[in-house]
């Protein structure tokens, strides 16, 4: 059996507006088919539209969130828990000026993420270069 310690995890600064993100639970950390992430994101922060080819299940601890599948934008507000099928674009960004504590489940310990075009990238871990949603429209968000 493995456990977690509660040590800090990672922290990024301007990349999705400074959030802190940690790994739970993922093949690194000995699980087989279970990955688990945390995120807390700054007001203004976002994740850029994209899948997984597994469902995901997030949980929204704190704050509120507008998500975004490349058409339309809905907003939850904590607590909410969504269930995301396989394939299906969403995004994510802050909805107010609160910061956002959210909880991310895949039933893999391997997930793997793509852009709109279907190309791979990388785990919110890696991903040092995205500044800004390519999708993002400039228009009003629907509550």
């Amino acid at each position: 059996m493995s456990a977690d310690n509660g040590s800090s995890g990672p922290e990024s600064q301007g990349y999705r507006q400074s959030r802190y993100r940690r790994v739970h639970a993922q093949a690194a950390l000995g699980t087989r088919d279970t990955t688990l992430w945390e995120q807390r994101i700054e007001p203004g922060g976002f994740i850029p539209i994209h899948y997984h080819d597994t469902e995901e299940v997030i949980t929204v601890l704190e704050g509120a969130i507008t998500l975004n599948d490349g058409e339309s934008h809905r907003t939850l507000h904590a607590p909410a828990t969504l269930l995301i099928p396989a394939n299906e674009l969403h995004g994510i960004e802050v909805y107010g000026n609160d910061m956002v504590h959210l909880v991310a489940a895949f039933p893999t310990a391997t997930p793997r993420i793509f852009d709109v075009n279907g190309n791979p990238r990388p785990l919110p871990q890696n991903d040092l270069e995205t500044t800004r949603n390519e999708l993002e429209k400039d228009e009003p968000h629907d509550e």
